[in-house]
């Protein structure tokens, strides 16, 4: 072993998490939409989680659980805040969804009352309901990949009407999380017109805020004896190459810890290793965030990486901020900026056009303007010719007033066909 490697206790790496964090010693940040959220709760007010795909959405879920429910120990909370993973039955039927929402309820209340079924009906599903409320329990049910409830053909509307019912006759509230808005999303025939999709209000998650980006990085090795801390330099290293995105900056803090537990240097060689295995791990995350775009949004982001982003309008701007692609005028990463612009040669349509060559002192300007046929002017000037003898000879105003316009358009033809110098 190199006399600057670190011991072998001390190699196990805290960046492993690919997929939701479930420990909470490595949950960092959300405070601010976690207060949010809580304090809408706890008024019964229901709220849509609604951000990118592994921008977090499903650890928040879980750590507002957590958060809710720390009381002391040996108490039961009466605000229960039930997690439920629509990956676990999806297209199931509405008696099965019924039976699989209240098993959940009712392992969280650990309530002796309740009941072990709820019939295939919702009818008994929202009597199991209400009597849990009348004994003094409040109640949110945080549903996670909500896409999946709502493409599933077997939930009709009324299965959505009887959760808003309960949300309007009891203590009942909802916390969703999908990557669109709820309206946005795809239902079977009809489903929308169910008045449950209009309680919630919205909560965007976007990328970590800097701060909080800094603690991720940091407190997981902080407790980690003899491990060299993270110098300023690895640290703006880790924001330029993954940003503030909680997921990629995991992929950039693992690679980066598992170079510095071998005692390697810092130097531009080490950076270029730590930056070729992140993009190996990143790209399929870029791949989907692309192919997500529309065409519009792909063509803003060439332009925004190829320093064009004063040509990109307000409204694509915002709605790539939206999917945490940009951050303060900028890609949100160089890494994913590289990505975009080798995906560039698909959309040479944006580049910037070619300014037109200078113009020559010496060369006449071209007469952009329509030609003006020789027999047209030759025909309006016998026709003013005429106009004004008849206008001489038969004393008629009219005549000569006919003339005058006649001379005039002869005169603006004459000067259009005559070349600009």
């Amino acid at each position: 072993m190199a006399s600057n490697q670190i011991p072998e206790k001390m190699l196990k790496n805290p960046y492993i998490h690919r997929g939701a964090i479930k420990d909470p010693r490595y949950f960092f940040g959300r405070v601010q939409e976690t207060r949010e959220i809580l304090a809408l709760t706890f008024q019964g007010q229901s709220v849509s989680v609604v951000g990118p795909r592994r921008i977090g959405k499903t650890s928040l879920l879980l750590h507002l659980c957590r958060s809710a429910q720390a009381v002391e120990p040996g108490t039961r909370p009466r605000h229960l805040f039930v997690f439920l993973d629509c990956q676990q039955n999806p297209g199931a039927g509405q008696a099965d969804i019924y039976q699989w929402m209240w098993d959940a309820i009712s392992k969280e209340a650990q309530w002796g009352k309740a009941r072990s079924a709820v019939g295939q009906s919702g009818e008994e599903f929202r009597k199991a309901v209400g009597e849990l409320c009348d004994a003094g329990f409040e109640l949110t049910l945080l549903i996670d990949e909500f896409e999946l409830m709502a493409e599933n053909s077997q939930l009709r509307t009324d299965f959505f009407t009887l959760l808003r019912g309960l949300a309007v006759a009891y203590p009942v509230s909802y916390v969703t999380s999908s990557i669109k808005a709820l309206l946005a999303l795809k239902y079977s025939d009809h489903v929308l017109s169910s008045p449950f999709f209009n309680i919630f209000q919205p909560q965007h998650l976007g990328l970590l805020k800097p701060g909080e980006a800094r603690e991720f990085i940091i407190k997981p090795v902080q407790v980690m004896e003899d491990f060299p801390a993270y110098t300023d330099a690895e640290i703006r290293f880790l924001f330029e190459l993954a940003g503030y995105h909680p997921a990629l900056l995991q992929f950039a803090c693992y690679y980066l810890f598992e170079h510095k537990v071998k005692g390697g240097g810092w130097d531009r060689q080490a950076e270029q290793e730590v930056r070729q295995k992140y993009r190996d791990a990143a790209v399929d995350h870029f791949h989907y965030a692309w192919q997500q775009l529309t065409p519009d949004q792909r063509d803003a982001m060439v332009l925004i990486c190829a320093g064009q982003a004063d040509e990109v309008s307000d409204l694509l701007w915002d709605s790539l901020a939206y999917q945490c692609l940009v951050y303060e005028g900028k890609p949100f990463s160089s890494a994913f900026k590289e990505f975009v612009l080798q995906q560039g040669t698909m959309t040479e349509g944006v580049k910037k056009p070619e300014p037109p060559p200078a113009e020559s002192a010496t060369q006449p300007k071209v007469n952009t303007l329509p030609s003006v046929p020789d027999w047209l002017i030759g025909t309006l000037i016998i026709l003013t010719l005429l106009s004004l003898g008849l206008a001489a000879v038969l004393k008629i105003p009219v005549l000569l007033y006919i003339s005058s316009l006649l001379l005039i358009t002869v005169v603006i033809l004459s000067i259009m066909r005559s070349p600009a110098v």
